[in-house]
């Protein structure tokens, strides 16, 4: 038993606790004090989480050659799942166990439980192709990169870093993702279903390379309307329904107008301020070179595009037809129209942004080398260190040693 370890009598304590808190909720006066409560039993929750993992593991490994109720059995009945179900929390359970940095870094919240379940799978896949030194190694660059990356773009980020070890491995994939290309080629359709009274349900399965062009034409006239309903003071319609509006308005509007946008960047790499200067840009761009200009014209756009990719946010996927030009320095406080004091925010997360890096209030936007990053308040990280989103970021290096 280890140092600090809770006893029996403190674990009915606990259990108390959280009977009266799901019971009876917690005192808050305010809004200010329910954020803080909340904040804490987030912190709770992620403690507890890991507790049950790593006593899940120990009370497998007690088992082992003795009779009795299997772990799952017991997870079955406790949480009444399905006996799958159960073997799989305990399966992970045993992996994670194998982990412990990876759920101390969780129970912190340094990380996320999901990007603890990636690290763990990913170095539990590795581990015939690692020395011990190089699966430590591993490790630290992995939460490294887990503590700024969101769930989605780290399991790609993983899978990259996975690559780059077992190559063998990575051929095997490349042919499994030309299988799963083929078969969605294969089962592409579109129908719609109802009747003109009742309206029409759209059904259907687009294959990815149809879709970018699809997207970007759907996109581009979905922003045409979201700014024309700004400029008039009319109520804006959501993402989903601006898409629809966007189909109709395309269907219904002459060949001209109709006519396909030019397609976008072909590389959405980084690009620095010097180079996204050098790029090609549209000629009548008087409100793009004017620095003194409120709004952006189409030049400075292009530029903004070629360097941004779409929402510079973290967690945001928002893209670039669809985001507003943001000024780092306000434009009320003196900031130039450039692109040395511009990016590319979504409607939903420009006005988080606006504040400037000595405010700390909230989070902003700093230029670093050229590269957008988001700024969090001291509050949530006291050394305010910058997230970059992951189109900006570079792989995830391998370790040195490997076996």
């Amino acid at each position: 038993m280890s140092h600090g370890a809770l006893t029996e009598a403190e674990l009915d304590v606990l259990r108390s606790l959280h009977a009266r808190a799901s019971q009876h909720g917690v005192i808050a006066k305010n809004r200010d004090e329910a954020v803080e409560a909340l904040k804490t039993l987030e912190a709770v929750t992620a403690h507890l989480s890991v507790t049950v993992t790593r006593l899940i593991a120990q009370v497998d490994r007690s088992r082992r050659g003795q009779r009795g109720r299997t772990t799952s059995a017991i997870i079955s009945e406790v949480r009444k799942l399905p006996t799958k179900l159960a073997d799989s929390i305990v399966k992970k359970s045993r992996r994670h166990a194998n982990h412990p940095e990876v759920l101390t870094a969780q129970a912190t919240g340094r990380i996320s439980e999901p990007n603890a379940a990636t690290i763990c799978q990913t170095l539990e896949e590795l581990r015939p192709f690692l020395t011990d030194d190089a699966t430590a190694e591993a490790t630290r660059v992995l939460l490294n990169d887990a503590e700024f990356s969101m769930p989605a773009a780290f399991k790609r980020r993983c899978r990259a870093f996975k690559d780059e070890i077992d190559l063998q491995g990575a051929r095997t994939r490349a042919e499994q993702d030309d299988a799963i290309r083929k078969a969605s080629e294969a089962k592409r359709f579109l129908v719609f279903i109802g009747d003109n009274v009742n309206g029409y349900d759209i059904r259907g399965h687009l294959p990815g390379r149809h879709a970018a062009a699809v997207m970007r034409w759907l996109d581009r006239e979905s922003n045409r309307l979201l700014r024309k309903a700004r400029a008039r003071r009319q109520p804006v319609a959501g993402e989903a329904t601006r898409t629809l509006d966007a189909l109709v308005s395309l269907a219904s509007a002459a060949p001209a107008r109709a006519a396909p946008p030019s397609p976008a960047p072909a590389n959405s790499a980084p690009m620095d301020s010097n180079t996204a200067s050098a790029s090609p840009a549209p000629t009548n761009s008087a409100i793009a070179e004017d620095p003194t200009a409120r709004l952006m014209g189409p030049s400075l756009r292009h530029r903004l595009t070629a360097r941004d990719g779409g929402c510079v946010v973290p967690w945001c996927h928002v893209r670039a037809e669809l985001c507003d030009g943001h000024h780092i320095v306000k434009w009320s406080d003196g900031g130039p129209t450039t692109a040395e004091n511009m990016c590319l925010l979504c409607t939903r997360h420009h006005p988080e942004f606006e504040n400037t890096f000595d405010d700390d209030t909230g989070w902003c936007i700093k230029l670093i080398d050229g590269i957008p990053a988001a700024i969090p308040p001291s509050r949530i990280d006291p050394q305010r260190r910058p997230r970059f989103h992951e189109r900006f970021r570079p792989k995830i290096p391998p370790p040195k040693a490997s076996a």
